[in-house]
C-alpha cells in the first residue's frame, strides 16, 4: 500500500459516507445535521489554520511521510494564502521535497504569489479571481446541485449519510458532532480505523485515519488538525 501524497487525501471522507440518505432520527444530532448550510459555513469562516501530516509504514518501519501546513485569511476580500509541504520517502515525486507557496492581495488589487520547490523560487502569474479560487477550493472541490464535497466543508456529507450511519455520530462535551468507525473491514483484506469532528458550520476540525493491509502489514495514517477564525502573523515574503 504505497500512498503518493495528493492534497484530496487530506479531507477526503471513506466511501462509506457517499448515500444518498438523509432519513436522520429525530433528536440533538439531527438537529445539528439539519443546521448545516454551506453558505452560513463559508460566511463565517474566515480564516484556517490546518497541520496535517501523513504516515507510511510496513511493520513498524516508515516508508515515507508527508507534512503539510496552510493557513488562508479571505476577511473582507483581503485574500492571503500560505502552504507548506514536506515530503520523504514514499510521498516523494519528481524528486519535490519540498514546496512553499505564498499569494496575498495588494492594495492596488494585483496579487503577489511565489513558490519555492527545492529551494528555488518562481514567481506566479495569477489574478485575484484565481487566488479567491484557490482558497475557495479549500472549502469544497465539486458541487452537484447543492451538495458540496472534497473540502474541509463536511456538512453535506454527513446529511447525505441519513439514517444508514447516524449510530456512528455523537455531540461530545466540547459542542462538537464526532464521526467514529472503528476496525471497518468494507475492502477486503484490509482494515480501516477513522474519526473526525465537526464544528455547528460543519467545518471539519480534527480528522484521523489509519489503514492496515493485512497480508503485507503495510500501514497508512493521517492525522489533521484546523482552527478557524484566528489572527494570522501572515508574511509578506518567503525565501
Amino acid at each position: 500500500m504505497k500512498s503518493k501524497f495528493i492534497y484530496l487525501n487530506l479531507i477526503i471522507i471513506s466511501s462509506i459516507l457517499t448515500s444518498c440518505n438523509n432519513g436522520f432520527p429525530d433528536g440533538p444530532i439531527k438537529d445539528y445535521v439539519y443546521n448545516f448550510n454551506f453558505e452560513k459555513a463559508y460566511k463565517n469562516t474566515n480564516s484556517c489554520v490546518l497541520n496535517s501530516i501523513n504516515v507510511d509504514s510496513k511493520d513498524g518501519v516508515t516508508l515515507g511521510e508527508a507534512k503539510t501546513y496552510f493557513e488562508f485569511d479571505k476577511t473582507d476580500d483581503e485574500y492571503y494564502l500560505y502552504l507548506k509541504r514536506e515530503f520523504s520517502g514514499s510521498y516523494i515525486t519528481d524528486d519535490v521535497e519540498t514546496i512553499e507557496t505564498l499569494s496575498y492581495l495588494k492594495e492596488n488589487d494585483s496579487v503577489y504569489s511565489v513558490t519555492i520547490t527545492n529551494g528555488i523560487k518562481k514567481t506566479n502569474n495569477i489574478n485575484k479571481v484565481a487566488l479567491a479560487d484557490s482558497i475557495d477550493s479549500f472549502f469544497y472541490k465539486d458541487k452537484t446541485y447543492d451538495y458540496y464535497r472534497g473540502g474541509l466543508y463536511y456538512g453535506d456529507l454527513i446529511y447525505r449519510a441519513g439514517d444508514t450511519y447516524h449510530m456512528n455520530l455523537k455531540i461530545e462535551d466540547d459542542g462538537l458532532l464526532y464521526y467514529t468507525l472503528t476496525n471497518d473491514i468494507t475492502y477486503e483484506g484490509a482494515i480501516f480505523n477513522q474519526k473526525f469532528a465537526v464544528n455547528p458550520l460543519g467545518m471539519v476540525v480534527t480528522f484521523h485515519y489509519d489503514g492496515r493491509i493485512l497480508e503485507t502489514n503495510e500501514t497508512t495514517a493521517n492525522d489533521i488538525n484546523i482552527e478557524y477564525n484566528v489572527e494570522l502573523n501572515k508574511k509578506t515574503d518567503i525565501n
